[in-house]
This record gives C-alpha cells, structure tokens and sequence, in this order.
C-alpha cells in the first residue's frame, strides 16, 4: 500500500518533513504496518492516529518512523478492538493493576494507558524488524526520556519477551510481520 504523505498547510517546516519521511521510506519496507495510507504532516501537531493519520514536525529519520508506525499500529489495534479488550480484561489488568495515567509516565486516560502498553510494543517490535533492535530501544528510551509515555516504554521494553508470547497468543501483531 503506498501512502499519501501530505503537509497540512504547506509551511517550509511541514514540506521539509513530508520529504524526509518520504526519504526514510524510500529505505525501510513499512508495509507489513500500513493499516491506513493517508498521513498528514503538521507543523507542532501531536501525533494521532485518527481520524487522518497526523504526524509533527519536530522529530525526524528514526524518530518520525517510529510515529509513524506508532500510528499506524492504532490502526491495526482498532480494527481487533474485541482481542485488545481481552488482552486487557484477561491479562495487562492482572499484571499492572495500577498503570500511571496522564503525561509524562501514562497516556491520556487508564483505558489508554493500557492500549499503549500494546501499542509501544507493537511499534519497538516493528523498528526492530525495519531497522534494528539496537535504534528502537534507543528511540523508545529516548522517548521515554523525553516524557513520552515514560513509564509505558519502560516497561514495555522491561518485559518485552514477556509481553510478546501475550500478544501474540492474542492476535495482536500483523500477520503479515509475524515477530
């Protein structure tokens, strides 16, 4: 699937990004994670995943593809919305009764909280297969480090192997880059 890689308003910021990225994809095979091919590029936008995939400005090369797949990987979490509540109701609220919520250490809300311990997975395990393991614990440590979900990569990348036979088990990675 080739994606629309857009800048939302066409600001030198947005346009020099959008050929960044369109230059990083050029190098890495992303579409085993391609769940919707419309992404917009926006200067000082919070990456979402919905309702148009919106990246920012502000990071580039390693960094905007991990958002990327981030992103993209909402989408494939949304489209198994009844196996993320299992996982969540069979076995992250066992394992971590109390997750953080809100920044730095949590997302947005619990239930959020608990999707990005799925989501953060999905995208180390994903850079781990475009590029490397070594870039993507460096990408999700420096995220982390920066206040990104702080606590959620931490454990994450703490219990990864761990959290890999749970989400597998649940259907939880593309089958088309099985781990």
């Amino acid at each position: 699937m080739t994606l629309d890689i857009r800048a939302a308003t066409g600001t030198p910021a947005e346009l020099n990004a959008v050929a960044d990225l369109r230059t990083t994809l050029s190098r890495h095979d992303v579409r085993p994670w391609t769940f919707t091919r419309d992404v917009i590029v926006e200067e000082n936008a919070i990456p979402h995943s919905h309702p148009v995939l919106t990246l920012s400005t502000r990071n580039g090369r390693e960094f905007q593809l991990a958002s990327l797949l981030h992103e993209q990987l909402h989408w494939f979490c949304d489209e198994r919305d009844r196996d993320v509540e299992r996982v969540y109701r069979e076995q992250l609220l066992t394992r971590y009764p109390t997750v953080p919520v809100g920044p730095p250490d949590g997302a947005r809300d619990r239930e959020s909280t608990y999707l990005h311990l799925i989501v953060c997975w999905q995208e180390i395990e994903a850079m781990t297969q475009v590029t490397d393991r070594a870039t993507a614990e460096r990408v999700a440590t420096a995220a982390a480090d920066r206040g990104l979900y702080r606590w959620i990569y931490r454990t994450v990348l703490a219990d990864f192997e761990e959290l890999r036979g749970i989400y597998t088990a649940y259907g939880l990675w593309p089958p088309a880059a099985e781990p």
